[in-house]
């Protein structure tokens, strides 16, 4: 066996080593995020489609070194024709399916998510809070009595009002279904290469040798999957990428155009006529044609398996993940308000209705500085400094560009602070008072369209929340 040959077959084995490490790691790390989030059966039926396809294009990458300026026998029955009539026979068989459970797994998965953010973030409340803020009437709480609400009730009573009454949809996209949805689509997909096969029309992949479909045919095919990616990229623009999930599929679709293009370059450059208009040149060799199919392959597996199953390991050991759904508890009082980040942008949006908006941007940014590291637990005195002095010039000074007319004394006390050695806790008095200045300000937050608005919003991220739940998700 030639050298090249032995060093891809020994790159190979590691490669599959490290891709069996991480299918064991995903399972034992299944309940973490992000690898819940994207369902890991799913992932592991798409990764061991990936190997098992990554393996049979570097072994034939590996043969085609290796028969690279050997004689063929003279009757045609030398070893590496057997070889790759072998190929043609039963592994065009696990190539079909290996095949068919990647692109069958990103399907069911972006179908998945497709449909949880269509359903579930168009849905609307039927009774919107004006009616509820403006009209006496009868509701119903968690556990099914009748509750009076008079127009005299507390705006927070409202909002804080049990929406256990509200039903999910029935349609529960939980990974079971998706599993045999992929399953099915394998079968289908098993069955019509079986019936190809009985009628003498072949369903192989070309460039090994192989008899199949003409090389036009494979232009069309490999066209509409540009095409078909393309569109996903375009529909997925619309999910929230949370955990990076619609980050991921595009990529991968990006990675399958790549690759099809690639393809496509191939097919057309095998062709003398073709050739001489691009390159004036001769065409494409066989030998070079299959040595490039198999690595351009071999390629697009090992980078989609890096995307979707090594990287999300990597995510679920270094990376902590804030709860991302917010829920209509947040509008309970202003404390909790302050720490949503929904409910945040509209009272800003409030605030600003009634010209008030630098007590709510000011109180943001005093919060942030305190997550600033403080100079007695090794941090930059300097840099705390600086970022104090720019807090305080933009909101505090006298005639500052939004100055929040603190009284007198907080002014004084921060002033002073300004003076002397800067500390994390130099704004507490000044966002104490902005938080009593808020405080005054939301009954009537409450009861504008910005809250009304807000609402809507909130019940929208409970109703997704709670359908990735049972989704098993989240």
């Amino acid at each position: 066996m030639r050298v090249g040959a032995c060093v891809v077959i020994g790159l190979l084995c590691l490669f599959v080593l490290c891709q069996l490490v991480t299918l064991l790691l995903l399972v034992r790390r299944r309940k973490q995020q992000p690898i819940k989030y994207r369902g890991v059966w799913l992932l592991l039926l798409s990764g061991t489609g990936m190997m098992l396809s990554f393996s049979w294009y570097t072994l034939f990458l590996a043969y085609e070194i290796d028969r690279a300026g050997t004689d063929e026998d003279a009757a045609g029955a030398s070893p590496a024709h057997s070889l790759r009539q072998y190929f043609c026979g039963d592994w065009q068989w696990i190539l079909l399916i290996c095949n068919g459970s990647i692109m069958g797994g990103y399907f069911v998965r972006s179908f998945r998510i497709l449909k949880i953010f269509h359903d579930h973030t168009a849905w609307r409340s039927p009774l919107s809070l004006q009616h509820q803020l403006n009209v006496e009437q009868v509701t119903v709480d968690g556990g099914g009595a009748p509750v009076l609400l008079s127009s005299s009730t507390s705006n927070v009573a409202l909002l804080s009002m049990n929406l256990g009454a509200r039903k999910l949809s029935s349609r529960i996209y939980n990974e079971r279904k998706m599993i045999v949805m992929l399953l099915v689509l394998l079968g289908l997909l098993a069955a019509v290469k079986a019936i190809m096969d009985a009628a003498g029309l072949p369903l192989q992949y070309p460039g090994f040798g192989c008899s199949g479909p003409s090389d036009y045919g494979w232009l069309a095919v490999d066209g509409a999957e540009v095409l078909l990616m393309l569109l996903a990229i375009w529909m997925l623009r619309a999910i929230r990428d949370d955990y990076g999930i619609s980050t991921e599929l595009s990529s991968v679709c990006v990675i399958f155009i790549v690759c099809s293009l690639g393809f496509l370059a191939s097919i057309l450059l095998r062709r003398s006529d073709v050739a001489h208009i691009f390159g004036g040149g001769a065409a494409l060799s066989e030998e070079s044609y299959l040595e490039f199919q198999a690595a351009l392959w071999a390629a697009r597996d090992l980078a989609m398996f890096f995307t979707s199953m090594t990287w999300p390991l990597i995510q679920s050991y270094y990376n902590s993940f804030p709860p991302l759904w917010s829920n209509c508890d947040a509008l309970c009082s202003l404390d909790t308000l302050l720490k949503d980040i929904v409910c945040i942008q509209y009272f800003r949006n409030y605030l600003m209705s009634v010209n008030r908006v630098e007590w709510i941007l000011s109180w943001v940014e005093m919060e942030l500085f305190k997550d600033l590291e403080d100079p007695l637990a090794g941090g930059d005195p300097e840099a705390l400094a600086a970022q104090a002095r720019r807090i305080y010039d933009k909101y505090i000074a006298p005639g500052a560009e939004l100055e929040v007319h603190l009284s007198p004394s907080t002014v004084h006390l921060v002033t002073r602070e300004m003076q002397g050695e800067t500390t994390i806790a130099c704004f507490e008095e000044a966002q104490a008072e902005l938080f009593q200045l808020m405080e005054a300000e939301f009954p009537r937050f409450l009861s504008s369209p910005s809250c009304e608005a807000c609402l809507h919003e909130l019940e929208k991220e409970e109703m997704l929340r709670d359908v990735l739940e049972q989704s098993g998700m989240i």
